[in-house]
């Protein structure tokens, strides 16, 4: 049963429309569901990840991931949005075309060592506007903070997670000073993206590491560690 045969069955689209969809293969048919049905862009989102069996996400928590470039990722109408120890989160427009997946899958294991890929359905319209975002975005939150601390002359960077928040701190001669406080949601994905940079196993969660960032033009700087 193709995705058309699911809406039909479910009464989401006639069968005079079910009729014209099926036999327009030129354009998408996503954006051709919109304008021949009540339905809305959220709706459908949802419908598809009911027919994938793929959870549906706003992309409101959406958070840059260190070491992916985005720009690869406009033409596929996909994101990836987030990372929880050893898996990355990526939304999907069109999660019917195998070939886009094929495409992320070897992306992403070309850029990141022991990562699973967990497949997501999100609008169209806000992947376009997160891509948006994070391609024209000066920095992540650690590329912030990193510039933040060297900057400070930090020696430190101190990250305490808390139940509801986490607290990035510098040790600037000595002292630790509060630098920002973020949402715990945010959390996972600065490690993980502290961990990609610093070149570590990031499904290590046990033990301690230590790496470092030597991309920068002032020398090698010593990478936020948790505490």
């Amino acid at each position: 049963m193709s995705f058309l045969d699911y809406l039909l069955s479910h009464n989401h689209i006639n069968k005079d429309i079910h009729s014209i969809l099926s036999s327009n293969t030129s354009t998408d048919v996503y954006d051709q569901i919109l304008e021949m049905t009540n339905l809305s862009e959220e709706e459908v989102a949802r419908l598809q990840s009911e027919y994938f069996d793929l959870d549906y996400t706003s992309l409101n928590n959406c958070v840059k991931i260190t070491g992916i470039d985005y720009l690869k990722f406009e033409s596929l109408l996909a994101i990836p949005f987030s990372m929880t120890n050893n898996t990355i989160n990526i939304a999907l427009h069109n999660p019917a075309d195998l070939s886009i997946k094929d495409r992320i899958n070897y992306y992403v294991s070309s850029k990141l060592n022991n990562i699973n890929i967990k497949y997501y359905t999100a609008k169209k319209s806000s992947i376009q506007q997160r891509l948006k975002e994070v391609t024209n975005s000066n920095s992540s939150i650690l590329e912030q903070t990193i510039s933040k601390a060297l900057n400070a002359r930090a020696s430190d960077i101190h990250i305490t997670p808390f139940n509801k928040v986490f607290i990035i701190m510098f040790r600037v001669d000595g002292e630790l000073v509060e630098y920002k406080t973020y949402s715990i949601d945010q959390y996972s994905s600065l490690l993980v993206s502290l961990k990609v940079k610093s070149k570590l196993d990031i499904s290590e969660t046990r033990r301690s590491q230590s790496g470092q960032d030597r991309d920068r033009k002032s020398g090698s700087a010593g990478m936020p560690r948790p505490i």
